[in-house]
């Protein structure tokens, strides 16, 4: 197992990278997987693709330093390379249940080989970074994606002649209903993707003065209503968000430079030593130069 370190919540982790040799069969490119979420945040990235669908319960997924509520219906995929987790952050009330189907670079290319309308399809869907933000299927939609991975299973289960072939096909379905989903406006989190603009402005200007009115008006909305489906889609109020990436900020420069904390801590936008430590003991569970003793 091969591992890479990243830091997270005031602790430097070792954060797995999963080879697709520990998860697929010997020769093959695809891999189906049902399985209980437990409340367990294991942060890690992989070589291939998951396309995950949430058939019952709900919880938290975690892709690129954020965070979404995910519950009954909500499908995404998680490009390689994407460090990511999923897990139940409420365990008493309802189990999180997962189906995860994960296939190679490979399959993808084999999926789009052929000019078959999918071209226009990964566009919409910004790209090859395709849905990594969940989407949230419901009414047939929902229906109709959860059957196909049921049926994935039951084929991957039975290894019947031709097997791969056959779940190329219902990945290439999932892969259409989630397009038709997206494009007939019937998900009820697209609102989701709005937000892409709005936390790239954040990273851009996260030193500034960033006022909420700004931002909303990037995406065409009330300020109110921005705050709210800016919650739903990172887990965080918009303070609490540029506050978190000031702080991964200052921390990726205690790391790499060999700089004073306080003009670190002026690079990152903040002018007040007990405010700036405050807020990054609040993130990181220890003071900026607490941090950079134990990062040297």
């Amino acid at each position: 197992m091969v591992y890479a370190i990243l830091f997270c919540r005031g602790e430097i982790m070792n954060v797995p990278i999963i080879e697709k040799k520990y998860e697929f069969g010997m020769g093959e490119d695809i891999c189906l997987k049902k399985y209980i979420c437990n409340d367990k945040r294991w942060l890690h990235s992989h070589d291939f693709y998951e396309m995950l669908f949430v058939s019952e319960g709900g919880g938290c997924y975690e892709a690129g330093g954020l965070h979404y509520p995910v519950s009954k219906g909500s499908l995404f995929l998680i490009p390689p390379g994407v460090v990511h987790c999923i897990y139940n952050d409420a365990p008493e009330s309802a189990a999180l249940v997962v189906y995860k189907c994960m296939f190679s670079q490979k399959t993808m290319d084999r999926l789009f080989a052929v000019d078959c309308g999918l071209a226009d399809f990964l566009s919409p869907c910004g790209g090859k970074s395709l849905f990594m933000l969940p989407i949230k299927a419901g009414g047939t939609y929902a229906q109709k994606i959860h059957t196909a991975y049921k049926d994935m299973l039951v084929e991957y289960n039975s290894k019947h002649p031709g097997w791969e072939d056959m779940l190329r096909q219902y990945i290439m379905q999932v892969f259409i209903l989630t397009y038709r989903l997206y494009t007939d406006g019937a998900a009820a989190d697209t609102k989701h993707f709005d937000c892409g603009e709005s936390l790239a402005y954040i990273n851009d200007h996260y030193n500034a003065d960033i006022h909420l009115e700004e931002l909303a008006e990037l995406v065409s909305m009330s300020p109110n209503y921005f705050c709210r489906k800016f919650k739903e889609a990172t887990g965080m109020g918009v303070s609490a968000y540029i506050q978190k990436t000031r702080v991964e900020k200052a921390c990726q420069m205690l790391r790499s430079e060999n700089r004073k904390v306080i003009d670190v801590m002026m690079d990152v936008g903040y002018c007040d030593a007990k405010n700036f430590t405050a807020v990054f003991k609040k993130y990181t569970g220890m003071t900026p130069s607490q941090y950079k003793k134990r990062v040297s």
